[in-house]
């Protein structure tokens, strides 16, 4: 059985506008072909419930860097280890809380003079301009549940440095940086569900998409990494797409994921 995890920003939307028309064709054949799509990205739970609305899928996803994976219920049909219940899903934390986040952003700011402003201390109209998005959007980007997206000025290191001391750590997706609880981990994150599908299918082939450095985790943890990236080299055993964004995402789909998996071996 084959199983796909993929990025949003950069790989299945556009990184600039939003615009997923070149990828939807590409969603519709992996549908045809019962093909599980999962989300792996930084955006908010609220953010990727959105996205899954948009595509018509009813999947499992992981949000806000690996910091938790949201399984529908009943989507497995046997028991498995869950943090809480939250509306429609279990929920694998493997994160801190936004509560957490938010006190920490506070007292590093405080303490390396470093302007970093969060996403969630702006309105949703500053994000809209901010990010070249609509407001809906704005809004759900603003619904953080363990993690913090900001831009900052000062010295990033000095930043890192006091971060690890709350056990937080920073990851770059694209537009931000990303404060995430150390546990939090998009490739962990992706080996919990992994091993949850083979609970239910056996023997499984999964492949990984992404774009940026918050993406490595993931890719290492597939049998098929995919970086979306006609420049960017991360590691010589990623398959390389000779396009950018959904081009890059669809060229994923046509010429790997739907051939033989030894594509990219």
């Amino acid at each position: 059985m084959k199983i796909v995890f993929t990025d949003l920003d950069g790989t299945l939307i556009d990184f600039k506008n939003y615009s997923f028309e070149e990828s939807l064709p590409s969603v519709e054949k992996l549908k045809k072909h019962s093909i599980p799509l999962v989300f792996a990205t930084g955006k908010t739970p609220a953010e990727n419930e959105y996205y899954q609305n948009v595509f018509w899928l009813h999947q499992p996803f992981i949000t806000e860097n690996g910091s938790a994976v949201y399984i529908p219920k009943k989507y497995f049909d046997f028991k498995y280890g869950y943090s809480r219940e939250w509306g429609k899903y279990n929920i694998i934390e493997l994160g801190v809380s936004y509560k957490i986040i938010k006190k920490a952003m506070r007292e590093i700011r405080e303490k390396t003079g470093c302007n970093i402003k969060g996403r969630k201390e702006l309105t949703a109209e500053e994000v809209a301009k901010e990010a070249n998005m609509s407001y809906e959007l704005a809004e759900l980007a603003r619904r953080r549940k363990y993690s913090e997206s900001f831009s900052f000025e000062g010295n990033m290191e000095v930043v890192r440095k006091a971060a690890s001391k709350y056990s937080l750590t920073l990851v770059h997706g694209g537009k931000y940086m990303n404060l995430i609880g150390s546990g939090a981990d998009k490739g962990k994150a992706a080996g919990l569900l992994i091993g949850l599908y083979k609970r239910k299918w056996g023997d499984t082939v999964t492949y990984g998409i992404g774009d940026s450095e918050n993406d490595i985790p993931l890719l290492r943890s597939v049998d098929n990494p995919i970086l979306v990236s006609a420049k960017r080299v991360y590691d010589e055993k990623f398959y390389l797409t000779s396009s950018t964004g959904p081009s890059g995402f669809a060229e994923a789909v046509e010429d790997v994921i739907l051939r033989e998996p030894e594509k990219c071996h």
